[in-house]
């Protein structure tokens, strides 16, 4: 329990330090989100804005030719479908 926390701290604490490090959004985004993407073991993390249309996608390295298009196509169906109405 205690080794899960101090990992847990550890994880959080170089997502913060590298948010900060620029002002420019796009550039903050990318670098935050390999953070993130590698300290949390993913295969594909994307930011989307509320109407759905994605500000950044970006896949682990060293996946196949072949994953990349299929982790795209997924990213371009989901992008695709119109986002619930809020009433």
């Amino acid at each position: 329990m205690y080794f899960k926390t101090i990992s847990r701290v550890h994880i959080l604490y170089e997502m913060a330090m590298v948010i900060g490090n620029t002002l420019d959004l796009n550039e903050l985004l990318k670098d935050s989100l390999k953070v993130i993407l590698r300290k949390l073991d993913g295969v594909m993390i994307a930011v989307v804005d509320p109407q759905h249309n994605a500000l950044l996608a970006i896949p682990r390295r060293g996946l196949t030719p072949e994953y990349q298009q299929n982790l795209q196509r997924l990213t371009a169906d989901f992008l695709l479908k119109k986002a619930p109405s809020k009433n």
